[in-house]
């Protein structure tokens, strides 16, 4: 059996199309059913307008959306914990028929208290699919092929979340109430798919570990090298983090918004169109090879944009920065995750690296730019820093890791344990 860091052998490490045609139909569905639920997902993108444009002021928008982010920390923890507990098929049934009332009842809420009471409620329920889908997807397929399928997940995911704003803005000049319903309906949509494409999938629900003691996110805190691999991903996440803060905040100073409009595009473009081919090269290395090398590249294309040297620096730090992207993070977030924990536990070490990965995205913004208003472009030159430490964080992570699983006889045999 391969450990955590063993790549695949070439023989399991096929290509693109021959791991679509290999997965099981129930995984299909999961990942076609996720971009048409992300597709809908307009809440995240114009609820700060909705609320402006209903009388509340900006203030109170930005409180709401605030909360609606809080939520989606607790809801991936919540989605974890559902996952394990009453499996990963009720749970996305469950949490997106209730995310699709809460959502369209928005639309009806005067009460300024109670409006914010549900949007942090949305948070948290359309978050909770996550944990839940990814540890359905890594049941379904074999681990030599979990960091193209997750790759896979990420390009639906991404290209939803790349045309969802577009299609919403042409909703908006219609009216409101057709952009709340129609996502609405895309989440009871997914609901559906997975309710029919998964009701002969059975995953394990134990309640306690094998020696009959109650389980609970507390194992976490015992697993030493997990919770580096946590650390590891919240500073990943705090330097990703900066280019939809604090760079679209100096390009804007710099030149105009049109110019980070074009950066954004470039790294949308090389996402939707390079990823897959670059997890078919990733795929055959270890799996801390480019986790480590995926942080330490976001770390550089960041560190770039500090450099004197124009617009081009800029171009190219995010050619750099959205290469690491590509390389590490269905790995990071999702396959390495998958794998770590014991399998009656992989909702909970799913969830808690996402749980990580959306605090880092909630708190990484008011960092950056508050450093970035007293230091200026010299911010850049500390997520360097903070990217040597992420790197050495993972490194310890996943060499203590691959460690304890070579003395249980495994990945897979701790997995199953």
């Amino acid at each position: 059996m391969r450990t955590a860091s063993a790549p695949a052998r070439p023989e399991e490490a096929v290509g693109i199309l021959q791991t679509w045609r290999d997965a099981p139909l129930p995984a299909k569905a999961l990942i076609i059913g996720t971009f048409v639920n992300r597709f809908g997902g307009f809440l995240q993108f114009f609820l700060v307008i909705y609320m402006t444009r209903r009388g509340f002021s900006s203030g109170q928008a930005a409180f709401a959306m605030g909360m609606y982010g809080a939520g989606s920390i607790f809801g991936v923890l919540v989605g974890g914990w559902l996952s394990d507990r009453i499996g990963p098929r009720r749970t996305i049934v469950l949490t997106m028929a209730g995310t699709a009332v809460l959502t369209v009842s928005i639309l009806y809420l005067r009460n300024y208290a109670l409006l914010v009471v549900i949007v942090a409620a949305v948070g948290v329920s359309c978050q909770a699919y996550r944990p839940a889908s990814s540890s359905m997807l890594s049941r379904l397929v074999p681990p030599a092929r979990h960091i193209m399928i997750f790759s896979m997940y990420r390009l639906a995911v991404n290209a939803a979340t790349t045309i969802s704003p577009l299609v919403a803005a042409l909703m908006i000049e219609i009216s409101w109430t057709l952009l709340f319903v129609t996502e609405g309906i895309t989440i009871l949509a997914y609901a559906v798919i997975v309710a029919l494409a998964l009701r002969n999938v059975s995953t394990p629900t134990r309640k306690t570990a094998g020696n009959g003691a109650r389980v609970s996110y507390l194992v976490i805190l015992r697993d030493r090298s997990y919770l580096f691999y946590l650390s590891a991903i919240f500073f990943t996440t705090l330097i990703y983090v900066q280019s939809l803060s604090t760079l679209p905040l100096m390009v804007e100073r710099m030149y105009n918004t049109f110019h980070y409009s074009i950066l954004l595009a470039l790294n949308g473009f090389m996402v939707v169109t390079c990823g897959l081919f670059v997890t078919k090269q990733v795929q055959k290395l270890a799996t801390r090879t480019p986790i480590l090398a995926g942080v330490a590249l976001t770390g550089i294309g960041m560190t770039l944009f500090g450099l004197p040297a124009g617009y081009a620096v800029l171009v190219v730090g995010t050619l750099v920065w959205t290469t690491g992207e590509l390389i590490a993070y269905p790995t990071l977030l999702q396959s390495y995750p998958a794998q770590a924990g014991p399998d009656h536990l992989r909702g909970r070490y799913i969830g808690a690296a996402n749980s990580v990965y959306n605090a880092g995205m909630a708190v990484g913004p008011v960092i950056g730019i508050t450093i970035y208003n007293h230091i200026g472009s010299n911010v850049w030159f500390l997520s360097g820093i903070v990217a040597v430490i992420a790197t050495t964080l993972g490194w310890v992570a996943m060499t203590s890791s691959a460690g304890e699983l070579e003395t249980t006889g495994g990945l897979l045999s701790k997995g199953n344990s």
